[in-house]
């Protein structure tokens, strides 16, 4: 069964437990039957890097909102 993480944070991960490496996170993520991740932004501040991880990873898709707290 295929995995979507349907609201996810990518953006701000510690990557140290992955080498530091996005790569190594999906590929762990993929063993796992995580496949698809919808990565939110909840801020203007991080805007362009969850828009820049969805280019990168074609299994990475941006959220973009502006939360009104």
């Amino acid at each position: 069964m295929k995995i979507i993480d349907s609201h996810c944070h990518l953006d701000r991960v510690d990557l140290s437990a992955f080498g530091g490496s996005m790569e190594s996170l999906l590929a762990h993520a993929k063993t796992l039957s995580v496949e698809e991740f919808l990565c939110v932004c909840i801020d203007l501040e991080h805007f362009d890097d969850v828009f820049s991880l969805a280019r990168q990873y074609p299994q990475i898709y941006a959220s973009v909102g502006v939360h009104p707290c």
